[in-house]
């Protein structure tokens, strides 16, 4: 079975971004690689992420560890962030994901949809101007046998009118079983530690 693990917390060129008729307005929006660290502020942990690379192609290199489906998966962290001027109170942001080859969705918890091509999502913006950042994943298990791109299509609408818009190529390496399951032993190993 094909399993892709993509997290809808879980997404480069073209980058498109419409001006909508709503008074929210959407600028510097970047999608790609995910770089994350932790800060220490104040005594408490804070977990920050970010847009480090943007770009349309993602390698699926299984260098991050993922929680998919209650089990720890190799995979990838890529995801989109803007900078956003002028929400109201309630302002949600709904977005829809297309990609070429089906596959499971889902998150840390369940799959939601088994053998599918498509994800919907939403989010509210805090009011007034802001930052928002959205994170997604893919296993590495997502594909066993031969290297293959899957192209994700995303769109995002304020009030049913699209505000933006990007893609992104997911690239998977040619792998083999035995590679794959010591990359599973290892990610899990280190869970244990």
């Amino acid at each position: 079975m094909i399993r892709i693990g993509i997290v809808i917390l879980i997404f480069l060129s073209p980058l498109i971004v419409i001006s909508p008729s709503s008074a929210v307005e959407i600028q510097n929006l970047r999608s790609g690689l995910v770089c994350e660290t932790q800060a220490d502020v104040r005594g408490s942990k804070l977990h920050v992420g970010w847009i480090c690379v943007d770009t349309e192609e993602i390698y699926v290199t299984g260098q991050g560890r993922c929680m998919f489906n209650q089990l720890w998966e190799p995979c990838v962290w890529y995801g989109f962030e803007f900078d956003y001027e002028n929400a109201e109170e309630g302002t949600v942001v709904s977005c829809t994901a297309t990609w070429q080859i089906a596959g499971d969705e889902g998150g840390p918890e369940r799959i939601v949809e088994e053998k599918t091509q498509s994800a919907e999502w939403s989010f509210s913006l805090e009011p007034g101007d802001g930052h928002h950042f959205w994170p997604q994943y893919v296993t590495l298990r997502a594909r066993l046998r031969e290297a293959r791109e899957d192209t994700e299509e995303t769109a995002c609408s304020i009030d049913g009118e699209e505000v933006f818009r990007f893609r992104i190529t997911k690239i998977f390496p040619e792998i083999n079983r035995e590679i794959l399951d010591n990359s599973l032993r290892r990610a899990f190993y280190l869970d244990r530690q």
